[in-house]
């Protein structure tokens, strides 16, 4: 399948499949053309004020309710097989934690050398340690990966 697809991955996939009512959000996220295919560095804020300074290996962008969306994930330490996404959505607003929520992923099916394709399985979305404890210091989602859509998947905000 071509990079330039938007096709949600799996395509038949149902509308629900969880027992809790998630409903399932997958897609399928590649980088958009023209963008670079060296890392930069992301200066991530944290929640206690502090930057992180973490690399980024290039941009998923997907579609979602008909939106083109752009999402950057980091690399945390040594661990070059995974992919590291902290955003934030409109459903901070009222059902997730506010701060932010966490996803993790493997590599696209090329690597990270060449453009190809990834899914985001929002169903995994995951709240950051700092959701549950005030002694936590957590990385916030950069301004470019603070969406202007719902994603009404994943885990919810935490009842104190």
């Amino acid at each position: 399948m071509p990079c330039a697809s938007k096709t949600p991955i799996p395509p038949h996939a149902p509308a629900s499949t969880a027992s809790t009512g998630i409903r399932l959000t997958r897609t399928s996220a590649c980088p958009p053309a023209g963008y670079p295919t060296t890392r930069r560095t992301l200066k991530i804020p944290t929640i206690i004020g502090t930057t992180l300074n973490l690399p980024s290996p290039g941009v998923a962008e997907f579609t979602l309710e008909g939106k083109t969306l752009r999402l950057e994930p980091v690399i945390e330490g040594d661990n070059q097989t995974v992919l590291f996404f902290i955003l934030r959505d409109q459903t901070s607003q009222s059902t997730t934690y506010e701060a932010a929520r966490f996803l993790h992923t493997g590599l696209p099916d090329h690597g990270l050398t060449s453009p190809g394709h990834l899914e985001l399985d929002f169903n995994q979305l995951e709240n950051p340690p700092c959701a549950y404890t005030s002694y936590a210091t957590c990385p916030l989602p950069p301004q470019q990966n603070r969406l202007q859509v719902s994603i009404p998947a994943g885990e919810e905000r935490y009842p104190h």
